[in-house]
């Protein structure tokens, strides 16, 4: 019995390694040249979805990527209470570094490799 339990330890251990280890929800990788999906933008009252200009001068100044629209998403809000629509913003590598920055939605790292 006691073997089954470390066993049972063990690769309950091993599974949240593997599913919680390194990228996780504060790191974002993207290769040079790359354009990934980095945060949602929400509006002000939890309904309007903003456009990419009302919230570009809002986005942090970056050397490593360059920001683009892209589209209406959603995202987990506790300040709308669930699920509200907003602006997706997409992140271009243009330079390899790594940055920690504050979006809206909380602090994330972006590494450009």
């Amino acid at each position: 019995m006691r073997t089954f339990k470390h066993g049972l330890v063990f690769s309950t251990l091993l599974l949240a390694a593997c599913a919680g280890g390194g990228a996780g929800r504060n790191q974002e990788v993207i290769a040079v040249g790359e354009t990934k999906h980095l945060t949602v933008y929400i509006g002000d009252k939890c309904g309007a979805v903003p456009t990419f200009e009302e919230i570009e001068g809002r986005l942090p100044a970056s050397q490593i990527i360059s920001y683009s629209d892209g589209g209406v998403g959603e995202r987990t809000s506790r300040r709308c209470g669930g699920t509200a629509p907003g602006r997706r913003i997409l992140a271009t590598g243009v330079q390899i570094g790594e940055e920690t920055n504050v979006y809206e939605a909380g602090k994330l790292t972006v590494i450009v490799r």
